[in-house]
């Protein structure tokens, strides 16, 4: 039979892993471009779109061109590229946030 200092003390360290599996979340993948144009998507290719940046200070989402999810786990979007955009990703045409 488990004591009540038990349960307690299992059901908050379960609690704790559940926080921290939430908090961990990978950026979504958004690659799909089965939806746009021929020309959007080699424009996408052309300006080197990549769904996770290798520098994290020129993350998409640091980007004046970057239009939020309306959903968290989601894709953006861009204002110059078109279809989805990964927070996490970049492109050549980069501008940093003032």
């Amino acid at each position: 039979m488990l004591s009540r200092r038990a349960l307690f003390r299992g059901s908050v360290a379960l609690g704790g892993l559940v926080v921290l599996g939430c908090k961990r979340r990978p950026p979504p993948t958004c690659t799909d471009v089965s939806g746009l144009s021929p020309e959007d998507a080699h424009s996408r290719s052309a300006l080197g779109y990549l769904d996770q940046a290798p520098d994290v200070a020129r993350a998409c989402e640091k980007c004046t061109q970057y239009l939020e999810a309306k959903s968290d786990g989601t894709c953006g979007s861009c204002r110059v590229l078109r279809g989805p955009i990964s927070p996490a990703g970049t492109c050549k045409l980069f501008a940093a946030k003032a």
